[in-house]
């Protein structure tokens, strides 16, 4: 789902905030089951990516742009 004409760079920027956020966290959590540095940063792109793309995280920059 495509955010309507001039969403898109809030969203984007929403997006890159709860990046900012959490990478750290989500990359940690990620090390205690994969050792190599590279496979859980290639790992943590996929699940910001998944993220990026569901209808949850949606719904959090939503509520982050109200807030």
């Amino acid at each position: 789902m495509h955010a309507p004409y001039g969403q898109e760079q809030v969203q984007q920027e929403a997006m890159a905030d709860l990046y900012e956020r959490y990478w750290f966290i989500v990359l940690r959590t990620i090390h205690q089951h994969i050792s190599s540095h590279e496979d859980a940063e290639d790992v943590l792109l996929d699940v910001f990516l998944a993220a990026l793309e569901s209808d949850v995280c949606s719904h959090l920059i939503e509520q982050q742009q109200v807030a």
